[in-house]
């Protein structure tokens, strides 16, 4: 793949990513709110497109459910996708245990938040703390969140902006837990 990425609006989604297939999103603090609206304004048109990622709970709550036959993958349970349990497979393993199977079975997409690229081209994937970086060369759909607020931490360079295969531009603040004070359990814990 070479060149630059596809830009694409929020109903553009079908054109760049296959019905069926899996794809890997990005989680965590890194979860994409764009990606997401993106797949679900596609709706029945990805078919039996399965979504993947490493949902955190109180942090994720997005379903990525567009369609009757989509599905979800994850390996964390969270209260909105023990809501949808029989659309859900549940896989209770530890990262290590993630990454050794997705790297035996590769989504054949990744669906990322990243920054802007550099001087040279590269898009950091900055706090994506999932399997994105190190699977994106492994598939054949990339489509990238590059969001602006994004930070670059040191350490990979990121992936290629001309190996992107669609892109969508916009602000996002990065998720986080909200700060609040230890209750007197967590107090007692910390103690010990």
């Amino acid at each position: 793949m070479s060149g630059m990425p596809t830009i694409i609006a929020l109903d553009d989604l079908p054109s760049v990513l296959p019905a069926g297939g899996t794809a890997l999103v990005s989680s965590c603090s890194a979860h994409s709110h764009v990606l997401c609206a993106m797949v679900e304004a596609a709706g029945d048109r990805l078919g039996d497109r399965r979504f993947g990622g490493v949902f955190v709970p109180g942090l994720n709550r997005d379903l990525w459910l567009p369609g009757q036959d989509s599905r979800m993958l994850i390996f964390f349970q969270t209260p909105e996708l023990r809501v949808v349990r029989d659309r859900v497979d549940f896989v209770p393993i530890s990262y290590a245990q993630i990454l050794r199977r997705f790297e035996q079975d590769p989504p054949d997409a990744v669906l990322f938040m990243c920054s802007p690229p550099d001087d040279e081209g590269y898009c950091s994937f900055g706090t994506e703390c999932s399997f994105v970086a190190d699977l994106w060369p492994r598939t054949r759909h990339r489509i990238a969140h590059i969001n602006p607020l994004m930070p670059r931490p040191p350490g990979r360079r990121g992936i290629p902006l001309a190996e992107i295969t669609a892109c969508v531009e916009g602000d996002q603040p990065l998720l986080s837990v909200p700060a609040s004070r230890p209750d007197p359990v967590s107090q007692a814990i910390a103690a010990h």
